[in-house]
C-alpha cells in the first residue's frame, strides 16, 4: 500500500516525522548543555528523536537519509551511561568490601 502512494505524500509524511524527531533531538541537546552548564541532571528524551527521524526517512523515497538518525545524542549517550553506571557500581562494591 505504501509503495503505491505518490512521492509527494511520502515526502510529506517523512518531513513531518523528521521535524518531530528534530525537535526531540534539539531538546535532548539542550538538556545535555543545561546539565553541564548548571552541574545538575536535566533529562532529555534519548532515542525518541532518532526513532522519529529514522521512521520518517525510511518511509521516504530516499532511504539512506535514515542514517541521519545517528545524529541523535541519545544513541551515543545510552551505552555510555550504562557503562558509567556499571563502573560506579563496581567502585561502590569495592568501597563496601
Amino acid at each position: 500500500m505504501w509503495s503505491n502512494l505518490p512521492d509527494s505524500t511520502k515526502w510529506t509524511v517523512a518531513i513531518i516525522l523528521a521535524l518531530i524527531g528534530g525537535f526531540f533531538m534539539f531538546m535532548t541537546y539542550g538538556a545535555l548543555i543545561t546539565s553541564k552548564k548548571h552541574n545538575t541532571h536535566v533529562s532529555g528524551v534519548p532515542l525518541v528523536g532518532a526513532i522519529f527521524v529514522f521512521l520518517g526517512f525510511i518511509l521516504s523515497p530516499i532511504k539512506w537519509l535514515a542514517f541521519l538518525a545517528l545524529l541523535d545524542p541519545g544513541i551515543w549517550m545510552v551505552p555510555v551511561n550504562i557503562w558509567q553506571n556499571k563502573k560506579k557500581d563496581k567502585e561502590k562494591k569495592q568501597d563496601i568490601e
